[in-house]
C-alpha cells in the first residue's frame, strides 16, 4: 500500500466526519469535488496539521514496509 499524503488524510477525516453526522452522500464524484474545494480553502494551520500527520504516517509506513518502492 502507498503512504498517504496530506490531502488523502484530510479526505479520509472529512469523509468519516460526514458519516458520523449522517451527511454521507453516495455520489463519490460530488463528495470528492466538495472535499477538494474545502481543502483548497482551508487555512494554512489546518494544512500544516495534515502535513505533520502525513509525515508521521510516512514514518510509520517506512517502518512497516521498509522495502516499499512506488511503482506506477
Amino acid at each position: 500500500p502507498r503512504n498517504q499524503n496530506p490531502f488523502i488524510l484530510y479526505r479520509r477525516n472529512e469523509s468519516a466526519r460526514r458519516r458520523e453526522f449522517g451527511l454521507s452522500n453516495n455520489d463519490l464524484k460530488l463528495v470528492s469535488k466538495e472535499i477538494g474545494e474545502m481543502w483548497q480553502n482551508e487555512s494554512p494551520n489546518v494544512k500544516t496539521f495534515f502535513q505533520i500527520l502525513a509525515s508521521e504516517a510516512d514514518r510509520r509506513h517506512r517502518l512497516r514496509f521498509p522495502d516499499y518502492k512506488f511503482n506506477p
